[in-house]
């Protein structure tokens, strides 16, 4: 049972081979990590950057992070092409996060009752969950908009890779995990709720930009709010 309480645990997809060949680093890694992270809204957290001029928050983009659109609204140092790819381990991707109205009125196209879901993680620390994203190097003055853009997401320790390079070593990054229960009268995961569409293209798209194998990665580590049913599947019922 993980720790939202769910006892569905996704297979890890090992027949792809960047995700095979990196499973074992991640595992070590994984291990070693002993931060608890940040609770929302990371209090001091960029007084403690600042304090340290070379620090940066190293945090893995797994929703709309992943497209360089969408990141550099946020953090000003997107590239173009997209923050570089990682493979990280130890937390569940699921589509469970309820987005405000004011994000679905960005998108410009309504949303019905229960199509509203962006994606969140479950921080479980567990070698059976693993996802793909983009490592961005926030600086301590894009803080304050990275938390007025993730309402309510904690940061959480993961261990990771770089995508491309077989043999480079794994390192400690974040990503951003919305717990179940809210917080100040205001609960933002709802497992009810199905994905958004104009945002899962949003997402995908930016998967789609580093390679075939990140994007097929992607589909198959990303799941519905039942933790059982991914991108792929989901796709084809649609």
């Amino acid at each position: 049972m993980n720790q939202s309480g769910h006892n569905d645990t996704p297979t890890i997809h090992t027949d792809l081979p960047s995700v095979r060949e990196r499973l074992q680093p991640l595992k070590t890694h994984l291990a070693t990590i002993s931060s608890p992270g940040h609770s929302y809204p990371w209090n001091g957290l960029e007084q403690q950057m600042k304090d340290d001029a070379t620090s940066r928050l190293r945090l893995v983009g797994y929703g709309s992070l992943l497209n360089p659109l969408s990141a550099a609204r946020t953090i000003s140092n997107t590239p173009p092409e997209g923050h570089p790819p990682v493979l990280a381990m130890g937390a569940l991707r699921a589509f469970n996060y309820r987005m405000p109205q004011s994000a679905i009125d960005r998108y410009g196209v309504a949303a019905g009752p229960s199509e509203r879901a962006a994606l969140n993680t479950e921080p479980t620390g567990s070698v059976e969950h693993i996802l793909n994203g983009r490592l961005l190097e926030v600086k301590a003055e894009d803080i304050p908009a990275l938390r007025e853009r993730e309402k309510q997401y904690d940061l959480r320790p993961v261990a990771c890779v770089w995508w491309h390079g077989i043999n480079t070593v794994p390192f400690t990054a974040y990503v951003l995990c919305c717990p179940p229960g809210g917080k100040n009268g205001e609960a933002y995961v709802d497992d009810t709720l199905k994905p958004y569409r104009p945002y899962y293209e949003l997402c995908r798209d930016g998967a789609a930009l580093v390679s075939d194998e990140f994007l097929e990665t992607f589909k198959c580590t990303t799941f519905l709010a039942d933790r059982a049913t991914d991108m792929r599947v989901w796709e084809r019922s649609c």
